[in-house]
């Protein structure tokens, strides 16, 4: 169980990052202007997840948020903090015969250093702390 939930976890996270190079593309296009002021460096993005899948004797839900803000140290390169809540309910038959339910809830917290290489394209490394209950 623990590493299909570390398979899910790092689907979300990278169905996250594709959801957030869109937005952090139209929030650096509107940032353009040479200024100096904090809320000129800051930018706002995330990601959100959302599963359903089916199989055999197994059944599952997910719902995850990923909300981040960064600053702009440079147009080119940015840092920033992202905090996370996923939820996942599980429904599986066990080998004796019975039904067993999991409802895992895990909230995590990641600083991130973002590098744009390209318009469209950026680098982005991440230290993550999760903890799930």
């Amino acid at each position: 169980m623990r590493f299909s939930n570390k398979i899910l976890t790092s689907t979300i996270l990278v169905l996250s990052l594709l959801v957030s190079i869109n937005q952090v593309a139209d929030a650096q296009s509107r940032s353009s202007k040479k200024t100096t002021t904090l809320s000129s460096r800051l930018w706002y993005g995330g990601g959100l997840g959302l599963g359903f899948q089916s199989y055999a004797e197994q059944s599952s839900f997910l719902f995850a948020l990923f909300p981040m803000a960064g600053y702009k140290v440079t147009d080119a390169i940015s840092f920033g903090p992202r905090i996370g809540l996923s939820y996942q309910y599980l429904k599986t038959r066990g080998f004796d015969g019975k039904i067993y339910r999991f409802h895992p809830l895990e909230l995590s917290g990641a600083l991130f250093g973002r590098a744009k290489l390209f318009r469209p394209i950026f680098a982005h490394v991440e230290y993550e702390i999760a903890n799930e209950k």
